[in-house]
């Protein structure tokens, strides 16, 4: 079956065509809700990692026809136009289609697995008019900027990217999506680096407001409470320079103390040990001049296992805090 395209072409839709990845039928982990079973077309394979993102990109810029997928999770979000000068090469490669639910399933694998390239290039060209793709790509972005050594000229570059991205779904609407709003103020957060005075210091507010609304929605997610514990620890070693901006521009600075910052570290690091919360909980720590229990910080920074460049300039710091 094919939905026919202005120009007589055909478009080949998931009415017409199904896959699973196992060879003969849905497992009992797949997310179809197809009955019977949805069985594999022959010369159809399941997309590698690489390809979702170009299979997505690609479906946005075809015409889609108004196909009902009846018990879908989703509506399909890739199809393959096929004219008539090309259905002989059309029927001699193959067809690749992924919906959204599988491309989420992968991206939070990557990011899992910190396999950064490989995320960001799966979503590639990804929907970013749709919200829960929009902060993995935002999510991607800031993970890629992380892992840059050497090139602030990039990393400035995939930062404001990404928190276009995340900004533009947050003015959609997803202020109520708490992922939404964490990584617009952690991208915001991060891009205070190549900032003038002026600007980061009136984002820090848009940043702690962001933050702890994330918090209220995400109570269990540990990354929110490092990024609190981050803001709190800037803001508490604000300069003198800032913090008179600050009351020129606002009233008053930004206000926190070294305490606060180490006590959403320490509920970080208690809800997921993470390298990030105990390297900036040792700093506390150190600042609140309790030298031993910024050692034992330090060294459980060190202690995690790591990887990528991100996590091996954590480690760089921890083992300078110790010297």
């Amino acid at each position: 079956e094919a939905a026919l395209l202005p120009g007589g072409g055909r478009m080949l839709t998931t009415a017409a065509l199904a896959f699973t990845p196992a060879p003969q039928q849905c497992q009992s982990a797949c997310r179809c809700s197809s009955t019977p079973p949805m069985m594999m077309v022959p010369g159809l394979r399941w997309p590698v990692p690489g390809e979702l993102g170009e299979i997505v990109g690609a479906a946005a810029r075809l015409p889609t026809p108004a196909v009902a997928v009846a018990g879908s999770a989703r509506a399909a979000v890739a199809a393959v136009a096929v004219t008539p000068a090309a259905t002989t090469a059309a029927a001699a490669s193959t067809v690749t289609m992924a919906t959204t639910d599988t491309l989420v399933e992968e991206a939070d694998r990557l990011h899992a697995a910190k396999e950064v390239d490989a995320l960001f290039d799966l979503l590639a060209g990804a929907d970013a008019s749709d919200d829960e793709l929009a902060w993995r790509i935002a999510r991607a972005h800031h993970d890629k900027a992380e892992d840059l050594v050497g090139d602030d000229a990039r990393k400035e570059q995939l930062l404001r990217e990404g928190l276009s991205i995340a900004e533009d779904a947050k003015e959609r609407g997803a202020g109520g999506n708490g992922y939404v709003l964490k990584w617009y103020a952690i991208l915001l957060g991060r891009l205070g680096d190549f900032l003038p005075t002026k600007e980061k210091v009136a984002n820090s507010y848009k940043i702690k407001d962001s933050l702890e609304a994330s918090a209220a929605l995400l109570p269990e997610d540990a990354s929110v409470q490092t990024a609190l514990g981050q803001w709190c620890f800037k803001v508490a070693g604000i300069s003198f320079i800032e913090r008179n901006a600050a009351k020129l521009l606002f009233g008053k600075p930004p206000q926190s103390s070294y305490a606060e910052a180490l006590g959403f570290l320490e509920a970080s690091y208690k809800l997921r040990p993470n390298k990030k919360a105990a390297l900036f909980a040792g700093l506390c720590q150190d600042k609140l001049k309790d030298r031993a229990a910024s050692h034992t910080w330090f060294e459980r920074c060190l202690e995690l296992e790591g990887s990528g460049e991100a996590d091996a300039e954590l480690d760089r710091q921890a083992k300078a805090a110790l010297k």
